[in-house]
């Protein structure tokens, strides 16, 4: 079996947890460990949750209500301390039918144009996250 990539942190029931500070951003690069995005929480085990307060204070889960809602019956324990669910689809546009448009853009299956036009859609259906609560309110965790 193919080692992990050496950018995944290896986290028990967290899958693809990578720390954003790989990615560019304005004026250079992310600040190291203080953003990090992965998989769904719901998997993780006592041991990943151990990691998860010690290391993350507020957890931002951005799926879609009904792709949480489905997952409801595999958590392994309560959410993160820290969750904040914000959603960055609208919720009157189902789950379905949002990856029925995706599917009539791109067809089905995973590909980078997928992703791109993924972004694109979630961008025309979506209520996107406003970090003007953080500049509001600086005692509100952000990372």
């Amino acid at each position: 079996m193919p080692e992990a990539p050496d950018y995944l942190i290896d986290v028990d029931g967290l899958h693809n947890l990578r720390a954003v500070e790989r990615y560019s951003a304005a004026g250079g690069r992310m600040r190291p460990s203080r953003l990090y995005r992965s998989g769904a929480w719901e998997l993780v085990t006592e041991r990943g949750r151990a990691w998860l307060d010690a290391n993350v204070r507020t957890v931002i889960d951005l799926r879609h209500p009904d792709e949480v809602n489905g997952a409801v019956s595999s958590r392994r324990g309560p959410p993160p301390a820290g969750l904040v669910a914000h959603s960055i689809f609208r919720a009157d546009v189902s789950m379905a039918e949002f990856v029925s448009e995706l599917n009539s853009l791109s067809g089905d299956g995973i590909s980078s144009e997928r992703y791109l036009d993924t972004l694109r859609s979630a961008r025309r259906s979506a209520s996107l996250v406003r970090w003007k609560s953080w500049q509001t309110n600086p005692t509100t965790p952000c990372s």
